[in-house]
């Protein structure tokens, strides 16, 4: 399994999916779906909030949905990803666990490669909570290959982005990616 930090913009990248977070209650400002709006209208989003509003069960933290492209009613402006990974993340559970929901939704839908940005990252001030905001994430992933050994896995390309440009997230997404690999 391949975990790397990427620096080109999410439009850039070729990937098969992207992963997003959302609230139940369908707040989703977070700058992740900023650019899903910006690349391609409201065309995901409102296939997440019919998921919330329209289902007869309730869709709670760490559930997920895929909002999937569809060829004949293709978004305006579109990224190199075609499906998004949206999670819903009502902040009640660890960051791991929403991170492997969403890797693990990914991978039983046949993807094989996904863009993870940065998820909380509106809530992390200093160096330390950037550290634990990584160190979770990175143990998503690592959850991720636990649950899906190499012989049930086909997403093995997860490659991870940090969209404020924030330089002190960057490095420690790169160190991250770089302890992954040699455990």
């Amino acid at each position: 399994m391949n975990l790397a930090y990427v620096h080109e913009k999410i439009e850039d990248i070729k990937a098969d999916c992207i992963m997003a977070t959302v609230r139940s209650n369908k707040y989703s400002q977070t700058k992740v779906n900023w650019v899903i709006r910006q690349l391609s209208g409201n065309y995901y989003h409102e296939q997440v909030e019919e998921a919330l509003t329209g289902r007869p069960i309730y869709m709670g933290d760490g559930d997920v949905c895929i909002a999937r492209h569809d060829d004949e009613d293709r978004p305006r402006r579109f990224g190199m990803f075609t499906d998004v990974i949206f999670v819903i993340d009502d902040l009640f559970l660890p960051l791991r666990d929403i991170v492997a929901n969403g890797l693990l939704h990914a991978n039983d839908s046949g993807h094989e490669s996904i863009i993870l940005p940065t998820p909380r990252t509106e809530m992390a001030f200093d160096m330390a909570e950037k550290s634990v905001l990584v160190k979770q994430m990175i143990a998503g992933v690592s959850k991720f290959r636990r649950q899906r050994p190499h012989t049930r896995r086909c997403l093995n390309n997860v490659m991870l982005v940090e969209l404020s440009g924030d330089t002190e997230l960057i490095q420690l997404l790169k160190n991250g990616a770089y302890n992954f690999h040699r455990r």
